[in-house]
């Protein structure tokens, strides 16, 4: 779920990904974001937004030029199992 949430929206459905694989990700920037950009995972679900702590799986160089357009996120094969959050 989305990180700036104190909660997950049950409407928005959970993926399942696996470590080691691509996960294909795609952004639409109504005003194109000047500059990199990148992907964050946290396991600390069940604290409060201020405690969780994220870590760095990916970075998006230049991705205005990416915008609405799938790029493919190496998942580390590193990675544990369990519920996670994807932050952009």
């Amino acid at each position: 779920f989305v990180c700036r949430h104190a909660t997950r929206n049950p409407d928005v459905p959970l993926h399942e990904v696996t470590a080691g694989t691509q996960l294909s990700l795609t952004w639409d920037f109504s005003a194109a974001h000047v500059g990199d950009c990148a992907v964050f995972i946290s396991y600390d679900i069940n604290l409060p937004l201020a405690q969780q702590q994220y870590f760095k799986i990916a970075n998006l160089p230049k991705c205005k030029d990416q915008n609405r357009t799938p790029v493919p996120i190496s998942l580390p094969n590193w990675l544990p199992g369990g519920v996670a959050i994807l932050r952009f």
